[in-house]
């Protein structure tokens, strides 16, 4: 940062390098120039590099590596044991989609603001875009089927429907 003068917002001589405060990390911080410099992509050291990176050093004592891999373990397990819970909204958002698969099965099929309409109720209230992300969801799990149909106004919307399978038809 020896040339800062093209910078508009740090006003320094050229090849002086600017006092740092917290004031001046904050006016950094909003200089498109110099937001590289401080951004949180570094290569900082995490647990897992600094194990993996104990395991490789050659002629390393047997216990240490020993230690780094039991480390590396215990992370792994942690790691699947959080990713097999299912999150907080996916358990808030269970009982709209059931309740989205009782109306299209009542209704047949719909576009996802007609399905945000028919959900809203004096307690909960499901926005377009809300009913049309878990309408996709459902599309990923195979429970609905999504078209494209021309709406005057509108142009194209998807459109989804109850997924029936071989045997039902």
């Amino acid at each position: 940062m020896t040339n800062s003068t093209k910078c508009g917002i740090i006003k320094t001589p050229r090849g002086q390098e600017p006092l740092v405060n917290k004031k001046w990390v904050a006016t950094i911080a909003k200089c498109k120039m110099h937001r590289k410099d401080f951004t949180m992509t570094t290569n900082e050291m995490t647990m897992r590099k600094y194990h993996e990176a104990v395991m490789a050093i050659p002629n390393a004592p047997a216990d240490v590596v020993a230690k780094a891999q039991s480390e590396l373990a215990k992370m792994d397990a942690a790691n699947a044991k959080r990713q097999s819970k299912p999150s907080k909204t996916a358990v808030a958002n269970a009982p709209i989609k059931e309740s989205i698969v009782a109306l299209l099965k009542e209704k047949g099929a719909m576009v996802a603001s007609a399905i945000g309409v028919a959900l809203t109720n004096g307690e909960v209230e499901v926005s377009t875009s809300k009913a049309s992300a878990l309408c996709r969801q459902l599309v990923e799990d195979n429970v609905l089927t999504v078209t494209e149909v021309k709406v005057k106004g509108k142009g194209t919307v998807k459109q989804y429907a109850i997924a029936t399978t071989p045997s039902e038809e």
